[in-house]
């Protein structure tokens, strides 16, 4: 388990990383090295990005 995820979740004792599909774990991995880059988005940004996603205005 990556350990920003062990600290963050509070999940010392558990193996429920161990559970998950590599693929899954791939992902979540890639994700937070990308945090770590500083290669994220706000939240307005992705609404000016993709415009089509809000377009339903359920989120605002």
């Amino acid at each position: 388990m990556p350990k920003d995820i062990k600290k963050k979740t509070n999940l010392n004792q558990s193996n429920w990383w161990d559970t998950l599909p590599e693929n899954v774990k791939y992902d979540v991995e890639l994700a937070m090295k990308e945090i770590k880059d500083g290669k994220t988005l706000t939240h307005d940004q992705v609404r000016k990005k993709y415009p089509h996603w809000f377009s339903n205005n359920l989120i605002k």
